[in-house]
């Protein structure tokens, strides 16, 4: 592994993309350095093409800036957000804010990655070159050295797509930059290499896994991280039918991606995912059985705050077994208090996916005047796959008295983030609007 390149030189002393988008982005990157004034400005970076956005990302690291990574699609919300959070000395990309300037920084280099889409308020989780090192050191020991390089479809202000740039500059590797859209109609373009990886969202496979010549054209790969949440019964059973080289990593923005990886020989009967943490990563939990993480890639906390923590409450709730693998239970504030009792939403929908393996789940809290908050699942599918009267049946079953007053609703689409991953907060204020007209 190199050191992380601060110079432009040294950026450009080891192509990390394939021509012609080496070139563009070397052309790119002397420009954006030009353009960018004093060290410690404060950049917003919304640059809808990739290699532009990687030629601003690394000319604002060699001068030493604070950088907003940010979505040319985001709405209004959002951007009322980012204008809250700070002023901004330069603004490169699609936004519709306008900088306003003031007085630089230190000049030390922070990069802020943003989070909180799926679950709420949008805030930028603070990295540094070295939080983001400390990260690929940590992932390439425990696949044992070598290039990283990946075929990219993700979004770069996101931290699975960022890290796939980082891993490759810092390793040797190369990026090869990728449509989604295109993706999933079976456009796969050129042949892979099987050095290669791809990081997928669970509804991103099963979607490939579906289009003609998708399981074949996965299996090139030399390994597919598999981030984003629930990967039902049905699917895990496709992945280990077809061949597909799959680990299933569980990381967050403030991680700087994944910081445990599972085989997926390691998935029990029961469809849980069970994974080991990478080297030089702490995993534990509290008595109320919360994962939280020692590891030196943590975030340096969210802006302004520039904290030097050392352990993070994940939010997330886990049981780990005697060996220190880890199973991911959904989050802690997902929780749903109903009747006085308490409904973890993830049980709900791993009992829906073992009936319906077919049906794409999400089951979150609504206000009830009876009972405080009632369980709702969205099924998301063909109407054809999902039989509610069945579904409804099976559950009583298997799911415990409070869990079986669960209200089912089809025939919507799931929003869903930039990354694939689902949209709880605007699904939740979708369904309320939607139940409750004003």
């Amino acid at each position: 592994m190199r050191p992380f390149p601060t110079d432009p030189d040294e950026i450009l002393s080891a192509p990390f993309l394939p021509e012609p988008d080496w070139s563009e982005f070397a052309r790119s990157i002397l420009s954006a350095v030009e353009r960018i004034g004093r060290p410690g400005e404060r950049i917003l970076v919304a640059e809808s093409d990739p290699v532009a956005f990687v030629a601003v990302l690394m000319a604002g690291i060699s001068r030493g800036c604070d950088l907003f990574l940010a979505s040319p699609d985001w709405r209004d919300l959002e951007w009322e957000q980012v204008a809250e959070t700070a002023n901004f000395h330069r603004i490169i990309g699609e936004c519709p804010l306008s900088a306003k300037g003031g007085v630089p920084g230190a000049g030390s280099c922070r990069i802020m990655v943003p989070t909180g889409g799926s679950s709420g308020s949008l805030r930028f989780c603070v990295h540094t070159p070295d939080t983001l090192t400390s990260a690929v050191r940590s992932l390439s020991a425990h696949l044992g050295g070598g290039p990283l390089s990946s075929l990219n479809c993700l979004p770069l202000f996101h931290v699975s797509g960022l890290m796939q740039v980082i891993r490759a500059i810092l390793t040797g590797g190369v990026v090869n930059f990728a449509r989604w859209k295109s993706l999933e109609c079976g456009d796969f373009g050129p042949e892979v290499s099987e050095t290669k990886s791809i990081s997928l969202v669970s509804t991103q496979l099963a979607r490939i896994l579906q289009v003609e010549g998708g399981p074949e054209w996965l299996k090139q790969f030399g390994r597919i991280f598999l981030g984003g949440g629930e990967t039902g019964p049905g699917w895990i059973e496709a992945i280990r039918d077809h061949g597909i080289p799959v680990q299933f990593a569980y990381g967050m923005t403030e991680t700087a991606a994944m910081i445990a990886l599972g085989e997926a020989e390691e998935v029990d009967e029961s469809s849980t995912v069970w994974a080991r943490p990478l080297p030089g990563v702490k995993i534990g939990l509290t008595g109320a059985g919360e994962i939280e993480v020692e590891t030196a890639s943590l975030f340096h906390g969210n802006y302004p705050e520039s904290s030097g923590m050392s352990l993070f409450r994940t939010g997330d709730l886990g049981r780990m077994d005697r060996k220190g693998k880890l199973a991911v239970l959904g989050r802690k504030d997902f929780v749903i208090n109903t009747g006085g009792e308490k409904v973890n939403p993830s049980e709900v929908e791993a009992a829906i996916l073992r009936h319906s393996p077919a049906v794409f789940p999400v089951a979150l809290g609504l206000p009830d005047p009876e009972w405080g908050e009632r369980l709702v699942a969205v099924l998301e599918g063909a109407p054809a796959q999902i039989d509610v009267a069945a579904l409804e049946e099976a559950l009583k079953k298997t799911l415990a008295p409070q869990n079986i007053r669960t209200q089912f609703i089809t025939g919507i689409a799931l929003p869903r983030t930039a990354s694939g991953k689902v949209d709880h907060a605007r699904l939740k204020m979708e369904l309320e609007i939607q139940m409750h007209p004003r």
